[in-house]
């Protein structure tokens, strides 16, 4: 009669450990994709980071008179910054980020249009929707409209329609 209590008491202990393992294993499990989760989201807010300094950084030179020569040092060395922290983001920014980016420098960079009304304009919503996208996929959310964004922008712009300077990328 002994017996009986101690292998009821035996398969309760075994059935305990095993479910005791399995939630053991999910939550390690889980706590992995919040660690990845968690990973990810700083390399991203890195990335992004280095995208936007690079870019202001190459900017920021045409800030001053005199402006610098296309070959001196320092546009070389900032263009070098800024198309590495460009192409850096394709392989870790989200989508709507990596949208936002290559709409943006593919106006601002490439295309390089002069400063004028409309192209400020045209700057400040596609660089506003950089910020957003950032923020929303940094921090999951923004209480920010575009509008808001594009209106707080750090740029300050003097169209002028016959300006074709280097401060048409933004700066």
């Amino acid at each position: 009669m002994a017996v009986v209590p101690s292998v009821i008491a035996a398969l309760i202990g075994v059935w305990t450990y095993r479910e005791q393992k399995k939630v053991d294993r999910e939550n390690y499990v889980r706590q992995k994709e919040t660690d990845r989760s968690i990973e990810l989201r700083a390399q991203r807010n890195q990335a992004y980071e280095s995208y936007l300094t690079a870019y202001r950084t190459y900017m920021s030179l045409y800030d001053f008179d005199p402006q610098p020569s296309d070959n001196s040092e320092a546009v070389i060395k900032s263009v070098n910054e800024y198309w590495l922290a460009y192409s850096n983001l394709f392989h870790i920014a989200s989508d709507p980020v990596l949208r936002a980016v290559s709409d943006f420098h593919n106006w601002a960079w490439i295309e390089n249009p002069p400063v004028t009304e409309e192209n400020v304009d045209s700057f400040r919503g596609l660089y506003a929707r950089i910020i957003t996208a950032m923020r929303e996929d940094v921090s999951e959310r923004t209480s920010l409209s575009l509008e808001e964004v594009e209106y707080r922008l750090p740029f300050n712009f003097v169209p002028s329609e016959s300006s074709e300077s280097e401060a048409a990328k933004g700066g």
